[in-house]
């Protein structure tokens, strides 16, 4: 089983999808994984969507052809070997970035999409206000449809 991974702009995934479905076989076991880091931290352009754009993405995938899944599910229909529905899309929140819990959730919950946050255990410990802590954790995990995982790496600024 194939899976894509997209790290782009829903608005361009729609625009390739509509371009580009009458020339491609539909492969029943991909899904599309769409990846943030930052949400809203006009501060920080190169690892942020503005709340807008996320905005945007969050309604197109509502709107659209599209069928948002837990991460979870689409490793367990690999492992089965198992279709996935048609136009599969993955959330996922990568570096324990506190807007996850206060810019994307409401509106993830407001959806009823179910997203995946990959955890850096070194930042949820650092007491550093742009990131989640553990009590931000308990207020995450109240959620239905979220899951955790673990960012296996650890963040190094090489600038």
């Amino acid at each position: 089983m194939r899976i894509l991974l997209m790290i782009t702009s829903l608005c361009l995934l729609a625009q390739s999808h509509n371009a580009s479905a009458a020339s491609l076989p539909e492969d029943k076991k991909a899904a599309r994984i769409l990846t943030y880091y930052a949400v809203g931290q006009e501060h920080s352009p190169a690892t942020s969507v503005t709340y807008a754009q996320f905005k945007s993405h969050m309604r197109e995938l509502y709107k659209g052809d599209y069928n948002v899944v837990a991460l979870p599910d689409v490793l367990k229909a690999y492992d089965k070997d198992a279709p996935l529905p048609a136009n599969s899309v993955v959330i996922t929140f990568d570096g324990s970035h506190k807007s996850t819990l206060v810019r994307a959730a409401p509106l993830l919950k407001k959806y009823k999409f179910p997203f995946t946050v990959l955890l850096s255990p070194e930042r949820l410990q650092s007491n550093d206000k742009r990131y989640l802590n553990l009590k931000d954790l308990k207020k995450l995990k109240k959620l239905p449809l979220i899951n955790f995982g673990i960012h296996p790496a650890a963040y190094d600024d090489y600038a």
